[in-house]
């Protein structure tokens, strides 16, 4: 009964999920491995892809699974809780859901020349491994402005609402700012690069912040009805 209970509560499915997507992304990722940088030259890659390109598309069919499984009944669940707590015309919160929404839309549009070269098994020329390389690390970038809006319209509602944490919603708001900085990493052209560092500790703050707010979520006792409703 007390089973049954936590899976009637109105945000267990959602904050559960949100845990779970990221260990599940974390974990396809490692798998993934550590491949060359378009500026190392297409040599390597192609030596890379062609030892490691069938780990790489095990990696890359776990994350998806991730985004499958889990991300998108978090993100609903999250819009859920934000819209509520919200008052008309709920702006920022629908700004949050496009986000969301868009964002692993801009990674897998980061990993489709990579999988086409690993598909391949690395037989390909130098220079198209170093264009897909190329390709793959400007849609990373570009996934780092469309996390800037996720988390910047939700910390906005988080702040002025107190739908969740004050906390969550100026972490949110910090992770956001580095992420806008981050998104200028193709014109600094360098994959190893200070804006590509504030990327790469952009991303991993966005897991922490999934993780926090499905906490959050976890704990949430009753249907969202307005700002009053907080975390217990």
């Amino acid at each position: 009964e007390e089973r049954m209970e936590m899976l009637n509560r109105p945000w267990t499915i959602s904050g559960a999920s949100g845990i779970l997507f990221v260990v599940l992304f974390v974990i396809g990722g490692g798998i993934s491995g550590d491949m060359p940088t378009y500026d190392e030259g297409g040599e390597g890659i192609v030596a890379w892809f062609a030892d490691n390109g069938e780990q790489y598309l095990v990696g890359d069919f776990i994350t998806g699974l991730a985004f499958i499984l889990f991300y998108f009944p978090f993100l609903v669940g999250l819009y859920a809780r934000l819209r509520a707590a919200e008052a008309e015309p709920v702006v920022f919160s629908r700004v949050a859901l496009i986000g969301g929404i868009l964002f692993p839309l801009a990674l897998l549009a980061g990993t489709i020349s990579l999988a086409g070269v690993a598909l391949l098994e690395g037989d390909v020329s130098a220079d198209v491994a170093s264009l897909a390389a190329a390709t793959s690390y400007h849609a990373f970038v570009s996934a780092s402005a469309l996390q800037a809006i996720f988390l910047g319209a939700a910390a906005i509602v988080i702040i002025r609402t107190g739908a969740f944490w004050n906390w969550l919603g100026w972490l949110g708001g910090a992770v956001a700012l580095a992420a806008i900085v981050a998104s200028a990493g193709s014109i600094e052209n360098d994959p190893e690069g200070a804006l590509a560092v504030i990327g790469f500790i952009a991303f991993i703050g966005l897991g922490v912040w999934i993780i926090a707010s499905s906490v959050a979520l976890l704990q949430m006792r009753a249907p969202a009805a307005g700002p009053a409703v907080t975390p217990a």
